[in-house]
């Protein structure tokens, strides 16, 4: 048979809706696959028009694949290794013994599951009804062929690694006066071993990546603000990494060399690179240190994103992802190249800068690939909740590290080290996002807050920093102070960057009690169940005659900002009740809002009116409310004494809010109010006489 050069293209069928056509001899004649019900119906009903019953043809009905369980359906290969193992034994002849050998073969491979690589053994018997989708084919098959070669490449190391791993354990379990703390290890083995085999039997849904695709496209997708924003992170991470190692002038120096060369050859720096630079650039390249999403495309498509409704969006996520793609290919490239430079500029070979400059790309942008998130977040519905989590746990971790190296690393210049980047990492973020964005800060304030308020004169500590900065230094000043550099300009990035938030939801400034809790709750259920939420809200906002706002809410984040921006220029910036925050928004924050930026104007009056209404609230709405009603209860039972600790409690709250007393009269008034409205409910209902005809509408739960 002569062979031909090219691309391979295989053959395949796709879906668990399985339609089989027999022949007039009752031969196999046709095999076709669907990934829905309705698409095999639609299958059976061309089978049946192409393989007319009155020929002798027979198109069975829709059947649905039994699903593959490992410990019910297969075979394992020490089984197999021992079966053939046995055949040599039975001194068969050589060409009887090889056929029965093929046949145990083809029984094995049949008995694997569906997706399984290694089913291309099985012998083809030229059966039509394979898929046309070779696209689709041609990625499955490349996908899952090098899965499955390199666990025969690998797997086997990687047991006897783990092997290995144990069996120190156990060497030291019985050493008495040992330093190894033998349980922690044996926790790190057991972890390795569940990681192992989470690796070696993915177990995806298509449910999930159809959720996490739709939120990627619904929050962050084709939004050139968070793509601008992720090139953020080679200035705020990557330099400070690289600075506390090589320093931060040199640093600077590469990364901004690097970032001019790419930027220059249109996101493609390889243009410019020669020898040793090239060849390591190419080695990143291929091992996805570099060129991350390439591999994560190739998996989408041949894990069936392609199929059914997401072959309709595939063009829109394909440009959806077009922004971020470019953004972190930018930034990985720029770190490794500057990295890679550094390294050998100080003198180290071209192996060991390597290395230094992939730990420099993955310490600055993060290790985002499936097998590297913790396994708490590797489930199905996990990858759900924990959507655009990923980047918060890895900043933790970062943080954490840092500081704890900083006071353990072993040597003196790996503590000098780890403290440098983590001061580097709190003054970017601190210049981006302000001190209000820097971690424990929150936390902070509110115990300053807690510790200076009492019932009567509520105190916010950040409310009178604020206050006390605007004060000194003026309020740009202190504006710039607490959220960073971006307030300088026309666009706010403060609570896109902030370090603040990256453990706890971010919920609305102002919430307290009940719709704090209902907010927090919200938010962590994740930002698939985010879009329901939002969802809800506009259609409450429709309901109620703010059009623009409710659409606003309904949108995606691409669409959201360009119509946002359209309110901000026709309305100006004002809030539900119609009450402007903003008489006007300047030109150029409104074109950073049709981009995806808050105008930082917007921002800091919204933030203005969020202290007030949070102030009021405080004494009138809750500390005032309460006294009166304090009042109240203890007038309407004959308390005497009650009404006398309130009265003193009336009094101090009067000396400290001498712009809210609460005079006699209003407590009168309080009492009469109360008391009307016992006497004049009805049926556990109390309305206005000139409304009460309404309450015929419960008269099914009145007892006769």
């Amino acid at each position: 048979m002569g062979m031909v050069k090219g691309v391979y293209f295989p053959l395949a069928r796709f879906g668990q809706y399985v339609v089989v056509t027999k022949g007039p001899d009752g031969k196999v004649a046709n095999v076709s696959r669907a990934e829905t019900m309705a698409e095999g119906q639609a299958t059976r009903q061309a089978m049946v028009q192409a393989f007319p019953a009155a020929k002798g043809f027979t198109t069975g009905k829709v059947i649905l694949s039994k699903e593959f369980v490992a410990t019910r359906d297969s075979v394992g290969r020490g089984f197999m290794t021992n079966l053939y193992d046995a055949l040599n034994k039975q001194g068969m002849e050589p060409k009887q013994r090889a056929e029965l050998e093929d046949t145990l073969g083809q029984l094995y491979l049949q008995s694997l599951p569906d997706l399984s690589w290694a089913k291309h053994g099985i012998h083809r018997k030229g059966t039509a009804g394979f898929s046309q989708d070779a696209r689709r084919a041609f990625a499955q098959n490349m996908f899952h062929g090098a899965g499955y070669l390199a666990k025969l490449n690998y797997s086997d190391l990687m047991q006897d690694e783990l092997a290995t791993m144990q069996q120190f354990v156990n060497d030291w379990v019985g050493v008495p006066d040992s330093d190894v703390n033998s349980a922690r290890a044996q926790r790190v083995v057991d972890e390795f071993n569940k990681r192992h085999d989470a690796l070696m039997n993915p177990k995806g849904n298509p449910v999930s990546t159809a959720l996490t695709s739709f939120g990627f496209l619904f929050h962050l997708g084709l939004s050139p603000a968070s793509a601008l924003v992720n090139l953020s992170q080679t200035a705020m991470v990557a330099l400070p990494v690289m600075g506390a190692k090589w320093g931060f002038t040199k640093a600077s120096s590469a990364l901004l060399a690097a970032s001019k060369q790419a930027a220059s050859n249109r996101n493609d720096i390889s243009k410019v690179l020669q020898g040793d630079e090239l060849a390591a650039y190419n080695e990143a390249v291929r091992t996805g240190t570099i060129d991350v999403t390439n591999a994560h495309d190739l998996a989408g498509i041949a894990q069936g994103e392609d199929a059914g409704v997401m072959w309709k969006i595939r063009p829109v996520m394909k440009w959806a992802s077009f922004l971020f793609h470019h953004a972190e290919r930018f930034n990985r490239q720029v770190t490794f190249v500057a990295a890679y430079r550094l390294a050998r500029a100080a003198g180290t070979a071209h192996a060991a800068a390597y290395d230094q400059a992939v730990k420099a790309t993955y310490d600055g942008h993060f290790d985002y690939s499936a097998g590297n998130r913790p396994r708490m977040m590797q489930g199905n519905w996990q990858k759900v909740l924990l959507l655009f989590k990923q980047y918060a746990q890895n900043m933790i971790y970062t943080l954490a590290r840092q500081a704890h190296q900083a006071i353990k690393a072993e040597t003196p210049a790996g503590r000098k080290e780890a403290r440098k980047a983590l001061g580097g990492l709190l003054v970017s973020h601190a210049l981006a996002a302000g001190v209000f964005g820097l971690p424990v800060v929150g936390m902070l304030l509110s115990a300053a807050s807690a510790l200076g308020s009492d019932d009567d004169e509520p105190w916010d500590a950040k409310l009178a920093l604020q206050n006390m900065l605007a004060d000194s230094f003026g309020h740009k000043a202190a504006e710039v102070f607490a959220h960073g550099l971006s307030r300088l300009t026309p666009w706010d990035i403060s609570g896109r960057v902030g370090l603040d938030k990256l453990l706890l939801p971010d919920i609305h400034e102002g919430l307290e009690g009940a719709r704090a809790v209902e907010s927090w709750m919200s938010a962590a259920l994740g930002p698939v169940a985010g879009i329901a939420v939002n969802a809800g809200k506009g259609m409450s906002d429709i309901a109620e005659g703010r059009y623009l706002r409710g659409l606003e809410s309904m949108l995606p984040a691409a669409l959201r900002g360009p119509l946002k921006a359209y309110r901000y220029g026709t309305e100006g910036n004002i809030d539900k009740t119609g009450i402007p925050i903003n008489d006007e928004i300047g030109a150029a924050g409104v074109a950073g809002q049709a981009l995806g930026f808050s105008p930082s104007e917007a921002r800091l009056a919204q933030e203005g009116k969020s202290a007030v209404y949070q102030a009021d609230a405080r004494i009138r709405r809750q500390r005032r409310a309460e006294l009166l009603r304090q009042f109240a209860a203890a007038a309407m039972v004959g308390d005497e004494e009650g009404k006398g600790e309130v009265r003193s409690d009336i009094a101090r709250f009067n000396e400290k809010n001498p712009k809210q007393r609460i005079l006699p009269l209003q407590l009168m008034q309080s009492v009469r109010m109360r008391e009307k409205r016992i006497r004049e409910a009805s049926e556990g209902v109390y309305l206005p006489k000139n409304r009460r005809d309404v309450l015929e509408a419960g008269q099914f739960a009145v007892a006769e």
